[in-house]
């Protein structure tokens, strides 16, 4: 079976793997491969029946979900330590790679119930990055909800308010972009046929909050203006005549 691909970013050269044990989260801000980690792929074959990684190479990784490619990270092969049974042992550096993501998806595409809450904080931007490849592999699941209650009570960072705003909106796995930007554009292409009304049931810890969180004093209010440029409506505690009880 080819569950796991690999790109050469030399030549483009493509290699499968049935298995692959051992990578680890190793996400880079400055782009910097990580040296030292020992990687095992089972029944390694290239397109020309090539039987081994070749050596000092940079390969893209993706794991095969749904006929899909979904990209892990960036993987070089140092040194073959030793084979046996079908599998290669290699000490290998790595780039950017986002296994938290891909345990995530697996729970969604098997449908394994987990919330990102259940989860440890680090957790928060690999679940918007699985939720982003679900939404792109299984399409937009339309709107779980366009009436739906916003309290940032339970939520620790601006990626959990992504997360829950996508849970609100379209439901488990539910995908509403990371930024204003990208929530913009995902609640646009819904349509006008049904309106979103958000209520906010204190609006005061919602702006200090997201103040908090991305260190920007006007955050909400421009996230309130996104709302109300798409044709939606925040309805909160402070409202004039509202209809919180």
């Amino acid at each position: 079976m080819k569950n796991y691909s690999l790109i050469s970013e030399k030549d483009g050269k493509v290699f499968h793997a049935n298995e692959c044990r051992g990578l680890i989260q190793c996400v880079s801000v400055d782009n910097v491969f990580s040296d030292g980690f020992l990687v095992t792929f089972a029944n390694v074959f290239g397109a020309h029946d090539e039987k081994y990684l070749p050596l000092n190479e940079i390969f893209k990784i993706s794991k095969i979900i749904n006929s899909k490619a979904v990209e892990i990270g960036y993987l070089q092969c140092k040194r073959l330590l030793f084979e046996r049974s079908g599998e290669q042992v290699y000490l290998t550096s790595l780039l950017n790679v986002d296994i938290k993501k891909i345990h995530i998806l697996d729970c969604f595409v098997n449908n394994v119930q987990i919330q990102f809450r259940e989860l440890e904080r680090s957790y928060a931007l690999s679940w918007l990055s699985a939720c982003s490849v679900f939404h792109f592999i299984y399409g937009s699941k339309g709107y779980f909800s366009s009436e739906v209650v916003l309290d940032v009570t339970s939520l620790r960072s601006v990626e959990d308010f992504y997360c829950y705003l996508g849970e609100i909106f379209f439901g488990y796995a539910g995908y509403a972009g990371r930024d204003l930007d990208g929530c913009c554009e995902i609640l646009k292409s819904q349509g006008t046929e049904r309106k979103i009304v958000l209520t906010i049931p204190d609006e005061n810890k919602a702006k200090r909050f997201l103040a908090d969180a991305t260190g920007y004093f006007n955050y909400y209010d421009e996230f309130k203006v996104m709302i109300e440029d798409i044709g939606g409506e925040i309805v909160t505690d402070l409202s004039p005549g509202n209809r919180i009880s």
